[in-house]
């Protein structure tokens, strides 16, 4: 008979349904299955890039149902937005390691930038997630937003503690972070594009990297533009 069959085949090398249905899952439950998902996504982005980010795929990779992604994320939007808010906290760790090492206001400013071009380095394709247009509405996440923001607000201090120090004509502090955002950012695209090339032959290593912040400082407010004691301040960090 078939019923006879089939249990004789599955009772050789194939699995019955019914000891299937009894094999243990990973144990996602609600209170982790998001965070293992948003793991997942930043796994496969960085593999695959943005265009294998899907909620199927994450799911897959996550070890779960298809179905599973949509009890936490509405749309592939969302899940994008959710690793891109991930994103943002690794950067503002990033940035925030490197700027507490220091507390003189223009070496502060200079950590911020080794801080972001490391984590661009280490992150290329969660970069071009968080900067770019795959995120259709960004308005639509208010905590991606607020994270954004926060990083931008970390600049604008460091960069107004400088102008705070110079005698020379002040420089409005939104327009200096607004110079400060376009290097740093431009530099990190190029780079993680590659599309710096040095008549030396020389990589644009980290040493190059921090030359280049040195550059925009240095116009930005001149060391010789700062109270001696800043001055000093500087070296003794250094």
């Amino acid at each position: 008979m078939l019923t006879s069959y089939i249990y004789d085949v599955n009772i050789g090398s194939m699995t019955p349904a019914a000891a299937r249905s009894r094999r243990p899952r990973a144990a996602y439950h609600h209170g982790n299955l998001r965070p293992a998902l948003i793991a997942a996504g930043l796994e496969l982005l960085e593999a695959e890039g943005v265009g294998a980010l899907t909620l199927r795929a994450v799911a897959r990779r996550a070890g779960v149902s298809h179905a599973a992604p949509y009890n936490h994320f509405a749309d592939q939007q969302a899940l994008l937005a959710a690793v891109a808010l991930e994103g943002f906290e690794q950067l503002g760790a990033s940035i925030g390691a490197a700027a507490a090492e220091v507390t003189a206001p223009r070496d502060r400013l200079r950590a911020l930038a080794r801080g972001y071009l490391a984590f661009t380095a280490k992150h290329p394709e969660l970069y071009r997630l968080m900067f770019g247009d795959a995120l259709r509405d960004r308005a639509a996440h208010p905590d991606l937003v607020a994270a954004d923001d926060a990083i931008a607000g970390a600049a604008r201090e460091a960069t107004g503690a400088c102008l705070a120090l110079s005698a020379r004509r002040p420089v409005a502090t939104e327009m200096a972070s607004a110079a400060g955002w376009a290097l740093v950012h431009g530099l990190a695209s190029l780079l993680i594009d590659e599309q710096i090339q040095l008549p030396s032959g020389r990589l644009p290593d980290s040493a190059f990297q921090e030359e280049v912040s040195d550059l925009f400082l240095d116009a930005l407010i001149p060391e010789d533009a700062l109270a001696p004691e800043a001055v000093q301040a500087g070296r003794n960090e250094r």
